[in-house]
């Protein structure tokens, strides 16, 4: 979506001019005020209109001489957005039964976004005066984020969007809003599943959003949000760690953000691998959230030690239950869980390693049950090691992880990607009519097993595959 920068293209400020001059009361609000305010560019144009919001949106089309319209919320809600040679101009009614303009805006979540602007001046680049009924632009001034009156109520998701808005402008929640969430954080319950998603993701699609997730605990809304997290809270680890499941899970987070940032940078290549790919990054921030979310439900005690035996894939399956509750998409659920049921094979694989035992098959296939999420996994495993501080922890981890991912990267160049190019030895059918196999559970484990005898070198022909599956079928 383009941005209008401070103001829109000439042929829709004309059409805009036109329609203002003959309806005078119609405004531009919300964020799009709040950045030109702040003279950044808005991906907002927002108007709020005295009269009918779709009969001003269906002129405004005409007058533009093209264009599609979209409803906005429910069908009676008279918000319409405008889609216009890649620009979005949202167009609404006053809200609420509002009568007037300031009312109108105070029914809005935060003050700097419960401010408007006439908008035919304002195309005349005439002198116009901000319409502030709340204070936005004091608010906005000293970085202050701010609730409207009974904001929260209205619409709980609002307290979710403080945190994004806090991350997104470099502000900082006053005190009376933080404890209206406080107050009202469970009510977050009541929001559809699809809207919470959303802003979760418009979050952690911001490069620092990580920093608003411990703020969101102390305020007690993210344990509504996420309860399977908030089990973690006051789970204490082995010594490897220095904080509980709950903060380390938080904590490697933010160590994640540091990496995709650049801000430390073990594993530049990884996070190159990566550049460009926004979708990437933020799965991988879901993973390094919830990386440890399977541990309470697996703990136990060992010599009197606290013990953790199959978090990884529990986490994985425990990932897929959030994962549908918040109504993601299969693939990227799938992604998530499987980053988070494998976080723990890069440190095996260090232990092997340090102890002289590491493998070219332990490699391979990791390789290949990674794949092309290879950098995802070592930049979760890395942001884990980050994020772990306790005295039994080897003290040259990070290094370790570092060599491996260098390691592993060339193995899958020069033996795992040419055999992913290259045809199959043996094919599904070759089993079917060959040795008049069935599809199931033995079938696919045989293609698999193929698969891995190749990588390893055992077999390099079509001959050697179909020798090698008789002698694994002959006894069955």
């Amino acid at each position: 979506m383009n941005s209008f920068l401070l103001v829109p293209p000439a042929t829709l400020r004309l059409a805009l001019t036109a329609m203002a001059g003959r309806c005078p009361d119609v405004w531009l609000v919300g964020g799009a005020v709040r950045d030109l305010l702040l003279g950044r560019a808005s991906a907002d144009f927002d108007l709020t209109v005295a009269g009918s919001g779709k009969a001003f949106a269906e002129e405004l089309r005409g007058q533009l001489g093209e264009g599609s319209l979209v409803q906005l919320g429910d069908n009676d809600e008279d918000a319409i957005r405008l889609v216009w040679r890649g620009f979005d101009i949202d167009i609404a009614s006053l809200r609420g039964g509002a009568q007037s303009i300031e009312e109108d805006l105070r029914l809005r979540d935060y003050t700097i976004g419960a401010m408007a602007l006439p908008l035919l001046p304002l195309l005349r680049n005439e002198a116009v005066a901000v319409i502030d009924p709340l204070g936005g632009r004091i608010d906005l001034e000293h970085r202050i984020l701010r609730v409207c009156p009974d904001a929260f109520a209205a619409d709980p998701l609002r307290m979710l969007r403080g945190y994004r808005l806090a991350g997104q402008l470099t502000m900082t929640m006053t005190a009376d809003t933080r404890q209206a969430i406080v107050a009202e954080a469970a009510a977050i319950t009541t929001v559809a599943a699809e809207r919470i998603c959303h802003e979760l993701d418009i979050l952690l699609d911001q490069p620092r959003g990580g920093e608003q997730f411990p703020v969101m605990w102390d305020d007690g809304l993210l344990p509504h949000i996420l309860p399977e997290l908030a089990k973690g809270d006051g789970v204490s680890q082995p010594d490897f760690h220095h904080l509980d499941v709950l903060r380390h899970n938080l904590q490697a987070l933010l160590e994640v953000e540091k990496l995709l940032s650049g801000e430390i940078a073990p594993l530049p290549e990884a996070v190159a691998a990566l550049a460009g790919e926004p979708r990437r990054h933020r799965l991988l921030k879901y993973a390094a959230l919830l990386h440890d979310v399977g541990k309470p439900q697996v703990t136990g005690m060992k010599n009197d030690r606290v013990t953790f035996h199959g978090h990884d894939a529990a986490g994985g399956k425990a990932f897929l239950d959030i994962a549908a509750r918040l109504r993601w998409s299969g693939q990227d659920a799938k992604s998530v869980a499987a980053l988070i049921a494998m976080h723990m094979r890069p440190f095996h694989l260090c232990n092997s390693r340090r102890a002289g035992k590491l493998t070219d098959k332990a490699i391979l296939r990791l390789c290949r049950d990674a794949g092309e999420m290879l950098p995802e996994l070592f930049l979760l495993a890395m942001a884990d090691s980050l994020a772990s501080h306790g005295r039994l922890k080897p003290p040259e981890m990070e290094q370790e992880v570092a060599e491996l991912y260098r390691l592993t990267m060339t193995m899958y160049e020069r033996r795992f990607r040419p055999v992913l190019a290259a045809p199959r030895l043996v094919s599904g059918q070759d089993l079917i009519e060959i040795f008049g196999l069935a599809p199931g559970p033995f079938f696919a484990k045989l293609l698999r097993q193929i698969e891995d005898a190749r990588l390893e070198g055992r077999v390099t022909s079509r001959e050697e595959a179909l020798a090698l599956i008789a002698r694994m079928t002959e006894n069955r």
